[in-house]
């Protein structure tokens, strides 16, 4: 047998070793980097003056095993606690308040960045702990929160004693899933899918399912074209006499469809002929539609996000499959769409929103993306198709979404309408696989001709028949 003494200068000598040790299950690892990629390999030992031994061994000698002979190794107190504080040094912890002050803040106003800010501090109260890291750890932490926001009472306000809303839910679930998702960028937690997973309004104990939209029934779309014509012509008296009482939050967004009537016209359209949801449609940029081609790009150019870029942060696709090319349909360029967007680009240019001046904040700090899907839920009450909820359904922008495939089944296949609307495929087919992909320049003529084959009921009232 051999034996090693360890000397007084033992720190000085073998402590750098040590950052490459980690003690697992009872034994120590050597960690190693290898093309790229981190290996662990075991040196069969619980001792950490064999471990640094066996270390040394395999670093000098380039041995992968661990030395057949027996070793014995002698130290003294004063080495141990200074190997053991070493292994017990933590990396520094994050704590999710930072993490939601580190992200960019300059799309919105104060207010609205105070109010976000409170929700996560409503949230690092129900979770009970403030670091990411410790959410990380533990992520059925996320469980009791949920169960303790859907049973916390209102204090305050006009409904004291209530639980909290559908839409408060969502709110503070979509600002911790930004902390989440941040973190993660930054890599400061590894398991973000199995948190974001967690964090779904289905899982609350005893919170019954959400209210699904639902498409458009055939005397809605009579309703939605006939405004929609006079929104075309600039016409707006229907405005003047809603069929029901509004808010007065209600009553500003009347303002804002009058002054751009055309506008809202257009993201109606685009959304029943692309099947887009209402956060694309109202992040089309410029450079994003080629008229030559007629076609319409809608994916993010994460070079742009990387730089700052905040159009393209604002382009909340839902998933991979949402990036897409599609046509632009014959109706919308008979209608003017095209002849807009000309004249359009010559006064904000290239870089610009399609829908620049709707959804610019006033004090130009910022946009608004959601401004547009107000102005149309706000129009479908005043003309008789309301957005509120019932039991049963709910009626919407979304619902625009819905009716696209509803509607188009008969005519068009589930893949080709999955293809275009950017949906996940719902089966396996050849031509899921290939529409849904991005590397071809010229789109397949069977989706040029299956956009222009699209129908609604009353559509012949667009053109003023």
């Amino acid at each position: 047998m051999r034996s090693f003494l360890f000397s007084r200068n033992f720190d000085a000598a073998l402590m750098p070793l040590c950052r490459n040790l980690s003690l697992r299950n009872g034994v120590y690892y050597y960690r190693q980097q290898i093309n790229g990629k981190r290996i662990f390999r075991s040196l069969h030992t619980s001792d950490p003056y064999m471990a640094v031994y066996l270390l040394r061994q395999i670093l000098s000698q380039g041995l992968s095993k661990e030395p057949s002979a027996p070793i014995i190794v002698q130290s003294n107190q004063h080495d141990f606690q200074r190997m053991t504080s070493n292994n017990k040094r933590k990396k520094p912890k994050h704590n999710i308040i930072e993490v939601w002050d580190s992200l960019p803040h300059q799309c919105i106003t104060d207010q609205a960045w105070n109010k976000n800010r409170a929700y996560i501090l409503k949230d690092v109260q129900f979770l009970g702990c403030k670091y990411i890291e410790d959410l990380s750890a533990n992520p059925e932490l996320i469980y009791n929160m949920l169960d303790k926001f859907r049973n916390n009472p209102i204090k305050q306000g006009g409904h004291k004693g209530q639980t909290l809303s559908l839409n408060s839910l969502k709110r503070y679930i979509m600002m911790l899933r930004q902390v989440i998702n941040h973190a993660s960028d930054m890599d400061w937690i590894d398991n973000k899918d199995k948190l974001i997973s967690k964090l779904q309004l289905r899982k609350i104990k005893g919170f019954e399912a959400s209210v699904r939209r639902e498409p458009l029934a055939e005397p809605d779309f009579e309703k939605l074209f006939m405004c929609i014509y006079g929104l075309l012509h600039n016409d707006t008296s229907m405005l003047d006499t809603p069929c029901c009482e509004l808010s007065s939050e209600e009553r500003s967004r009347i303002k804002h469809i009058k002054r751009y009537p055309q506008q809202i016209a257009y993201v109606i359209l685009l959304c029943l002929w692309t099947g887009c949801r209402a956060c694309a449609s109202e992040t089309i940029t410029h450079k994003d539609i080629d008229l030559d081609n007629k076609t319409i790009s809608i994916c993010r150019d994460e070079k742009l996000i990387k730089n700052g870029d905040k159009r393209e942060k604002y382009k909340q696709l839902k998933t991979t499959d949402s990036e897409r090319k599609i046509p632009i349909a014959d109706i919308l360029d008979q209608l003017g769409f095209c002849d807009y967007i000309r004249q359009h680009q010559r006064i904000y240019g290239n870089q610009a929103f399609i829908f620049e001046e709707c959804i610019k904040n006033k004090t130009n700090r910022g946009y608004r993306p959601k401004t547009m899907s107000y102005c149309v839920n706000t129009l479908f009450k005043i003309i008789g198709i309301k957005p509120q909820h019932n039991d049963n359904y709910m009626l919407d922008m979304h619902s625009l979404k819905e009716s696209f495939y509803s509607h188009n089944e008969m005519n068009v296949s589930r893949d080709m309408l999955e293809s275009i609307a950017g949906q996940k495929p719902s089966s396996k087919s050849i031509s899921s696989r290939v529409y849904n992909k991005q590397s071809f320049t010229r789109l397949p003529t069977k989706m040029i001709e299956a956009v222009n084959s699209l129908s609604y009921p009353h559509m012949e009232i667009l053109f003023g028949k």
